[in-house]
């Protein structure tokens, strides 16, 4: 069942293929709360590490990853990418962790949506651009490739938060997502940016949009 309200940590929609992931993503959320906690000033939040870029979220899953008991991880490794017309070039991988004896490959992009309105479409298409990078990477096949996208909402102070985050996580669910999960902490619900462009816009959490890549997507 779909919550009244976007708050605190919670994962509404997880494929049985992934199922070892609600440890992980339990210790994702921990790990920005943690961090949310840190960087408290004066009674108020001032730092969370979904609101900076791709590598930095990555990290937050990757350190998830270390926290879960007999889990490996390996980051931003050299990996060799197939073409479309089979043809080879070497890129790097944001991901490769391994829990509960199942391997996983992430690629994942962020995003900063400023509304709930036809988020659906860039959020689609970089489920897609994740999912063609996992694909064509040569990695082992028994490792289970996934897209994610970060998405971390960038709230006017003219908006309601809860009625953002409700629309937001509505628009997402209609994306049909193999994984749909989020931690909004209770300290960061009112995190104020300080940067150009995004003076005064809150940024109270982030979602997980993932869905699973290649031969795994039709079991």
């Amino acid at each position: 069942m779909f919550p009244e309200r976007v708050y605190g940590h919670h994962v509404a929609r997880l494929h049985p293929a992934l199922d070892v992931w609600k440890l992980v993503l339990t210790r994702w959320a921990e790990i920005i709360e943690r961090h949310v906690e840190h960087y408290i000033r004066d009674g108020r939040p001032t730092d969370a590490p979904y609101w900076y870029n791709e590598r930095a979220s990555v990290s937050t899953l990757a350190g998830a990853a270390w926290l879960t008991p007999g889990s490996l991880v390996l980051e931003e490794y050299r990996v060799e990418r197939l073409s479309a017309s089979q043809k080879s070039r070497w890129g790097r991988a944001d991901l490769w962790f391994m829990t509960a004896n199942k391997e996983f490959v992430v690629e994942a992009k962020p995003l900063f949506p400023g509304t709930p309105q036809d988020v659906q479409r860039p959020v689609t298409q970089l489920l897609d651009e994740a999912c063609a990078q996992a694909e064509c990477g040569n990695h082992e096949d028994c490792a289970t490739r996934v897209g994610l996208v970060f998405v971390a909402p960038s709230i006017s102070p003219q908006d309601t938060v809860d009625d953002f985050l409700l629309k937001m996580a509505s628009a997402l669910d209609k994306c049909g997502p193999d994984i749909l999960a989020w931690t909004f902490p209770a300290k960061a619900r009112g995190l104020t940016s300080t940067y150009p462009g995004h003076e005064g816009r809150i940024f109270p959490g982030v979602f997980i949009v993932g869905r699973l890549a290649g031969a795994a997507a039709t079991t």
